[in-house]
């Protein structure tokens, strides 16, 4: 029975998009692939895994430099006949045959917003297993355009992320219940995420001055770069973020640059009405379920905030609950189980493409 390794080092703590992606898969693909063995690289603090998944412990942190030591001495032991580099974390001298998922190429398309080193690493490790991977993988067409672009990438697999189940419109008490337990005010605009450049949090923290609106952020690490008139919330238990959606009279996300959009797609599922940018990858995930904007457009913010917070909660619930549901992660894990048949060479069935993903559509 071969072996198949995924990377889940970047799984601990709070979960952001990229972690989501990496966990999610791997509770699946066992069931999907029993003809193979499944393995997991964790770190100390690591997720709890599935009886079917050996846990293989690395000392080396997700990023961490000595990674690049560390990780091919690991795979040569373990010796996988596939690796699934979940993110842009890569061993560049491991052997291995590996799929590569790709979320962006932020670091290219806008490299002013990150040091030398991370440009440095992008281009060379990343770019290196991308040139020798079975198949590059990632989450959206915009994505895959970006790739195109910036590293030369061809014929690169489209498999979108999904919304779990439990992402859905919260009965009333158990809103009620948390807006008491961490005191909530009556209306709010919520942010999920962190504040880094790109993501272009200042203009919905304006907007939302504007149209008298509080803001209540779910940031990762520590409250850096936040106001003091906004509710930062650290440590919020995952189940409690449900709950959170719904409690919020709308959620504003303002990105530059996105190589999908988990929360705003996570914030439809549960109802609540989206302002979003009308920029990179969030016009095709979100769709008509949510309101665009010009990212830089501070009035049509304004507007777009008003009007949302203005308008029953009943009108249009429907199809956005509706639009959140065709991305579910079982549909995921179908079709990465299908590209790893293919890098195995045990499958002609053809891997999913930017012009076939069922969710594109």
């Amino acid at each position: 029975m071969s072996l198949v390794a995924l990377d889940l080092r970047m799984v601990r703590g709070p979960l952001h998009g990229i972690a989501r992606y990496a966990l999610e898969l791997c509770r699946r693909l066992p069931a999907l692939m029993p003809e193979h063995a499944f393995a997991a690289l964790v770190v100390d603090g690591g997720p709890k895994l599935d009886s079917a998944i050996q846990p293989v412990r690395c000392q080396a942190a997700f990023l961490n430099p000595l990674e690049q030591l560390e990780l091919p001495f690991v795979l040569e032991k373990l010796r996988p006949e596939l690796v699934h580099w979940t993110s842009f974390s890569a061993a560049a001298l491991s052997p291995r045959r590996a799929v590569l998922t790709l979320h962006d190429a932020n670091h290219l398309a806008f490299p002013e917003h990150f040091g030398p080193l991370h440009r440095l690493y992008y281009r060379t490790v990343v770019a290196a297993v991308a040139r020798r991977a079975a198949r590059v993988v990632t989450v959206s067409r915009f994505s895959a355009a970006e790739l195109e672009r910036h590293l030369g990438l061809e014929d690169v697999a489209v498999v979108h992320n999904g919304v779990d189940a439990r992402f859905a419109p919260a009965p009333a008490a158990e809103v009620a219940a948390l807006r008491a337990r961490i005191g909530l005010p009556e209306r709010f605009a919520l942010y999920v995420g962190n504040a880094k450049p790109h993501k272009n949090v200042k203009v919905l923290l304006e907007a939302a001055k504007q149209a008298g609106l509080p803001v209540v952020a779910v940031v990762p690490g520590r409250p850096r770069d936040w106001p003091s008139e906004v509710r930062v919330l650290q440590g919020l238990a995952d189940e409690d973020l449900p709950a959170l959606y719904a409690a919020a009279s709308v959620f504003g996300f303002p990105s530059l640059y996105e190589g999908f959009g988990l929360p705003p797609l996570e914030a439809l599922a549960c109802g609540t009405p989206v302002v979003a940018s009308n920029a990179a990858s969030l016009p095709e995930i979100l769709g008509g379920a949510a309101t665009l904007v010009a990212p830089r457009d501070v009035a049509g913010w304004t507007r777009a905030l008003c009007e949302a917070v203005e308008r029953p909660r009943e009108d249009g619930l429907e199809l956005r609950v509706a639009h959140a549901r065709r991305f579910d992660w079982d549909r995921a894990a179908r079709e990465t189980a299908e590209i790893y048949r293919a890098a195995l060479g045990c499958s002609s069935v053809a891997a999913p493409s930017a012009a076939s993903n069922p969710a594109a559509t």
